[in-house]
């Protein structure tokens, strides 16, 4: 019989020193851990809208990602290597800036066509725009309620009204 052993979960600062550390990336250090804040799957337009970066400079700092083993290329994306490897990233990121680009993502998402709204809600809370991330959610929430799918829009509407709670999300509550 083989003895079963529990393998011990590394501490934070144990899992950060095993990763690569982006400083010898340049400005594409910037740029990953900016895509990091976002999320695990980078949006290239996104991104490029975001930071205000021309498309050849972008995919040059995607690219060193790749080189540097922080990005995965396939099927047409990048995607973090790993969620521990996005997770530092992000965390390089200072207070201010983490904040702008999540009211900038926010902002930008809700004016595509047929946004997430459920990310934006989470970009725009995170930006700290409570009124947008509200608005949002009660606008998911609602669309919930049309497809019949009443657990997640009174999750949503919940959701809404501990982020702000106003008399539009308690009239809200009744159509959901």
């Amino acid at each position: 019989m083989v003895a079963q052993t529990e393998v011990p979960q590394l501490a934070p600062f144990t899992r950060a020193a095993r990763l690569p550390h982006p400083s010898g990336l340049g400005p594409a250090a910037r740029t990953l851990r900016t895509a990091a804040a976002i999320g695990h799957v980078i949006d290239p337009d996104l991104l490029m809208e975001v930071l205000n970066l021309h498309p050849v400079d972008l995919f040059a700092h995607l690219e060193a990602g790749v080189k540097a083993l922080f990005l995965d290329e396939g099927a047409g994306a990048f995607t973090f290597h790993h969620e521990l490897v996005r997770e530092a990233l992000a965390a390089g990121l200072t207070g201010p800036w983490r904040t702008h680009v999540h009211r900038t993502v926010a902002r930008l998402m809700e004016s595509r066509q047929a946004p997430d709204a459920i990310r934006v809600a989470q970009h725009a809370r995170l930006g700290g725009d409570v009124t947008q991330a509200v608005s949002t959610l009660m606008t998911a929430a609602r669309t919930c309620f049309r497809r019949r799918d009443y657990a997640e829009a009174g999750r949503l509407l919940h959701g809404g009204i501990e982020l702000e709670d106003t008399a539009d999300c308690r009239l809200t509550r009744p159509g959901v």
